[in-house]
């Protein structure tokens, strides 16, 4: 399961691009110190990454978040953060320079930090090879 599921009812109205929305919003609140806006936005930001995290909004919302906050408001920046971890296994924090670069990230560079090697997930076991069967004695 990837990450946690929200439940939307059935009278919702879906708008397009809601990741990209919230951080916009996060990222004006932001700049002009609209706290409580602020928690509302990454709240909103979370809530939609369950179904909209393999979507092209999320790459848009992540470029946001870097690009039109400052580098001291973590607050949007770590959910992202946790966002790669929960949704794609991936901690970004562990690749050298990537974080950096989240505000230039496209559909292809996110493509590449899903198929990263390196995983939170523990590898599987090593499977055990025989080479040929004991011989009696």
């Amino acid at each position: 399961m990837r990450g946690k599921k929200i439940l939307k009812p059935s009278n919702c109205i879906q708008v397009d691009s809601p990741l990209t929305i919230h951080a916009t919003r996060c990222a004006l609140a932001g700049k002009y110190q609209v706290d409580g806006l602020d928690q509302l936005a990454k709240e909103k930001f979370d809530s939609c990454l369950y179904h909209h995290a393999f979507s092209e909004d999320f790459t848009t919302a992540v470029q946001v978040a870097y690009g039109a906050t400052p580098e001291s408001n973590r607050g949007l920046r770590d959910v992202v953060v946790k966002a790669f971890l929960e949704q794609f296994k991936v901690d970004v924090t562990q690749i050298p320079g990537a974080e950096a670069k989240l505000d230039t990230m496209d559909e292809l560079a996110l493509l590449l930090i899903k198929s990263w090697p390196t995983k939170t997930e523990p590898p599987p076991p090593p499977k055990l090879k025989l080479f040929g069967t004991p011989r009696p004695s």
